[in-house]
């Protein structure tokens, strides 16, 4: 009885033993499927996005009012008044508003045509085309004169004049020698001309070695060399100033220049010439035009009035462009620049869009940290009728890139070491840090210059 009850207890520690084992297995087991499921959950819960391409436009947007354009006018001639609008008066671009007495600046006009008439005549340039002949001619000999004097001598014509003239000599003394040794008669009476002409060869011959040692050796002589060098810059000068007058005459002054003006004949010719323009200017400062559409509200001055220069004789109201007066916060400044083009919508009229043009930046930040910016429209009569005071939305367009690779702002972190990355998603669904160059962006989406690619899956958050 005893031995069967020590029986079953040595089996019963065995069994103990693999229960354990296999308990501890489940455990360890479930706990690694729940750490698993945890990483997957996560992984799975985090927020991702797509790389796309698109377009970025930075604008920033204001408030402001719109102005009427007022401008006063006035002659830039003083005379006597002769004709004026009225106030009230409503005109085109282009209708005279007032007018001077022009009875002088008339006959200043026709003493100016008769002066350039006369200068400008047929016969005129028939004289001149001569002179630029001659000057051309004289050209040429003092072009050779300053080559002799300042370039020097042709050492190689020397030396060919050196060769020949001893060629001469000896050919004369072979003459003598034969002369001499012949016993026809004839021929001896030839020897006292013969012999002459051998002495003149050998003279030429030391004058060419003479000739060839001065070219060799030459120096030029610094004063003549002065004189032919004024001497050719003045007839360059001439042939110049002559060509450009013929130009002139033809209706071509592009090629005037300062130093040809010094020449006398075309100096009277361009004096000539610009009184005839100041002429007919001083004839068209009488007359004040309306330089666009608008209506006369002041007239400073009645008929028979004397009226200075620059002295502002009437004011006129623009039908348009009209002025816009708007602000810009501070940190929109940087990016804005004259010319730039904006938007402006009414507040009363808030689905009108009117298209306009920066025309002022204010040098100097006002309260609130704001700029105060003005520009121009263009209304449109037919769409809605504008009136200055109005309130505008502005949204001006501070810069714009198109086609680029965007992302959502908040997909892009930032280390202090390696700079802007995005956690891209990989093939089996895990992230890696890839570092991004960043262009433009707004509050919500920025550009990417590199590192991505159309179509990446990157992380906005886990």
């Amino acid at each position: 009885m005893n031995r069967q009850k020590d029986h079953s207890r040595f089996f019963r520690k065995p069994i103990t033993i693999a229960l354990v084992v296999l308990l501890t297995l489940t455990i360890v087991w479930q706990v690694w499927a729940q750490k698993d499921a945890d990483e997957e959950v996560s992984t799975q819960s985090a927020e991702v996005t797509r790389v796309r391409r698109g377009d970025l436009v930075i604008t920033a947007n204001g408030e402001g009012t719109l102005e009427q354009v007022v401008i006063p006018l006035g002659f830039s001639a003083s005379g006597e008044l002769v004709e004026i609008a009225q106030p009230g008066q409503v005109v085109n671009a282009g209708d005279v508003l007032a007018a001077l007495d022009d009875q002088k600046a008339q006959i200043d006009l026709q003493v100016a045509e008769l002066n350039w008439n006369q200068l400008a005549s047929p016969s005129a340039v028939t004289e001149l085309n001569y002179q630029l002949l001659q000057a051309q001619a004289l050209e040429v000999e003092v072009q050779q004169k300053y080559n002799d004097v300042v370039l020097g001598p042709d050492v190689d014509y020397y030396k060919q004049a050196l060769v020949l003239t001893e060629a001469d000599y000896w050919a004369a003394v072979k003459a003598v020698e034969l002369a001499r040794s012949s016993s026809n008669k004839k021929v001896k009476a030839r020897l006292p001309r013969l012999t002459a002409q051998m002495e003149t060869a050998e003279a030429a011959w030391e004058e060419a070695k003479l000739d060839l040692e001065w070219a060799i050796t030459y120096q030029p002589n610094p004063v003549d060399a002065l004189l032919v060098d004024g001497q050719l810059q003045s007839v360059s000068s001439q042939i110049a100033a002559q060509t450009d007058m013929l130009n002139f005459l033809a209706g071509d002054s592009s090629g005037l220049s300062a130093n040809n003006l010094t020449q006398p004949e075309l100096y009277t010719l361009q004096r000539a010439w610009n009184s005839l323009e100041q002429a007919k200017q001083a004839l068209q400062n009488t007359v004040l035009s309306a330089p666009l559409n608008g209506t006369i509200t002041q007239v400073n001055f009645q008929i028979g009035e004397h009226v200075n220069a620059f002295q502002p004789v009437l004011t006129l109201v623009a039908d348009a462009p009209l002025t816009v007066r708007f602000t810009l916060d501070e940190s929109d400044i940087q990016m804005l620049s004259v010319g730039d083009t904006f938007i402006a919508s009414p507040t009363a009229y808030p689905n009108i869009e009117l298209s306009g043009v920066v025309t002022k930046i204010a040098p100097a930040v006002l309260n609130a940290e704001q700029f105060t910016i003005w520009g121009e429209i263009q209304p449109d009569s037919l769409i809605v009728k504008l009136v200055p005071g109005m309130d505008v939305d502005i949204a001006v367009m501070l810069a714009e890139s198109k086609n680029t690779l965007l992302l959502p702002l908040q997909a892009v972190q930032r280390d202090e070491t390696s700079g802007s990355y995005v956690n891209l998603v990989q093939a089996d669904g895990s992230f890696k840090q890839v570092p991004v160059t960043l262009g433009l962006h707004d509050y919500a989406t920025v550009e990417v210059l590199s590192g991505l690619q159309d179509g990446d899956m990157v992380s906005i958050g886990n």
